[in-house]
């Protein structure tokens, strides 16, 4: 898709059913959905802007059962993208169904998988509410392999990124989750496990009239719903006044 100056291609890594012990298993579609488990989609985005290869989000990389980062690779390699070409990588937060495939393991020790990147967070999200157990082990991961490399950028709190690029915290889903808005038309990317379905965008108040049922639809999903519903209704509001 062509955007403005800004050219953005969705990366799906496909359809996925996790359970409370937390493993992504690839899902063959008209297979039955095994007791206790959810379907999760997982999907990055490349962003090409007039200086700059980005990233938003990376994927499960090898937290995807039988897969790893070759995934991302191949689906970067249909844009005539190699993970070397890639500068930026945005994260809206650490959960490793998005920031999993941001380090590859090599041999006993874990590598950047885009070694000219610089990868981006909030800093806040270190240390934030949302995580536990594995999740909370991927984070403290990634962020060392990362930090150790010397490829970590820590934000604090919202603004630009780039030229083309800004944060701006939305909270709920984690402490300090983030949104990217895409400034060359005043774009938002709300696939962040903001709200629990797209349609939940659509229509503020109602949103927030059926905000109870946010911890029924994907339990455990939000430890903050309130704060995900007026997120999203700024995000909303932000979309429908930059509308022609």
């Amino acid at each position: 898709m062509q955007f403005g100056a800004l050219e953005i291609h969705a990366l799906p890594e496909g359809r996925f059913t996790v359970g409370l012990d937390k493993r992504f298993v690839p899902h063959t579609e008209g297979d039955p959905l095994p007791p206790g488990t959810l379907f999760v989609s997982v999907c990055p985005l490349l962003v090409r802007t007039p200086s700059e290869t980005l990233l938003l989000d990376t994927g499960l990389g090898s937290w995807a059962e039988g897969r790893g980062t070759e995934v991302i690779g191949e689906n970067l390699a249909r844009h005539g993208v190699s993970p070397e070409d890639v500068t930026g990588v945005l994260f809206s937060h650490l959960h490793f169904d998005h920031a999993g495939g941001a380090v590859t393991p090599v041999g006993a020790e874990y590598r950047p998988t885009f070694p000219n990147a610089e990868y981006v967070v909030q800093g806040a999200e270190l240390s934030a509410e949302g995580y536990k157990g594995e999740s909370a082990r991927v984070r403290d991961l990634v962020a060392d392999v990362l930090d150790r490399e010397g490829q970590l950028r820590q934000l604090d709190g919202d603004g630009p990124i780039t030229d083309e690029i800004e944060a701006e915290i939305t909270g709920g889903h984690t402490g300090a989750h983030q949104l990217i808005r895409l400034l060359a038309q005043q774009l938002t990317q709300p696939a962040l496990d903001l709200a629990p379905a797209p349609i939940e965008l659509v229509d503020c108040s109602n949103f927030l009239r059926h905000q109870p049922g946010l911890d029924t639809h994907r339990p455990g999903a939000h430890p903050d719903p309130e704060r995900v519903g007026q997120a999203v209704c700024r995000v909303r509001r932000k979309q429908e006044d930059t509308l022609p």
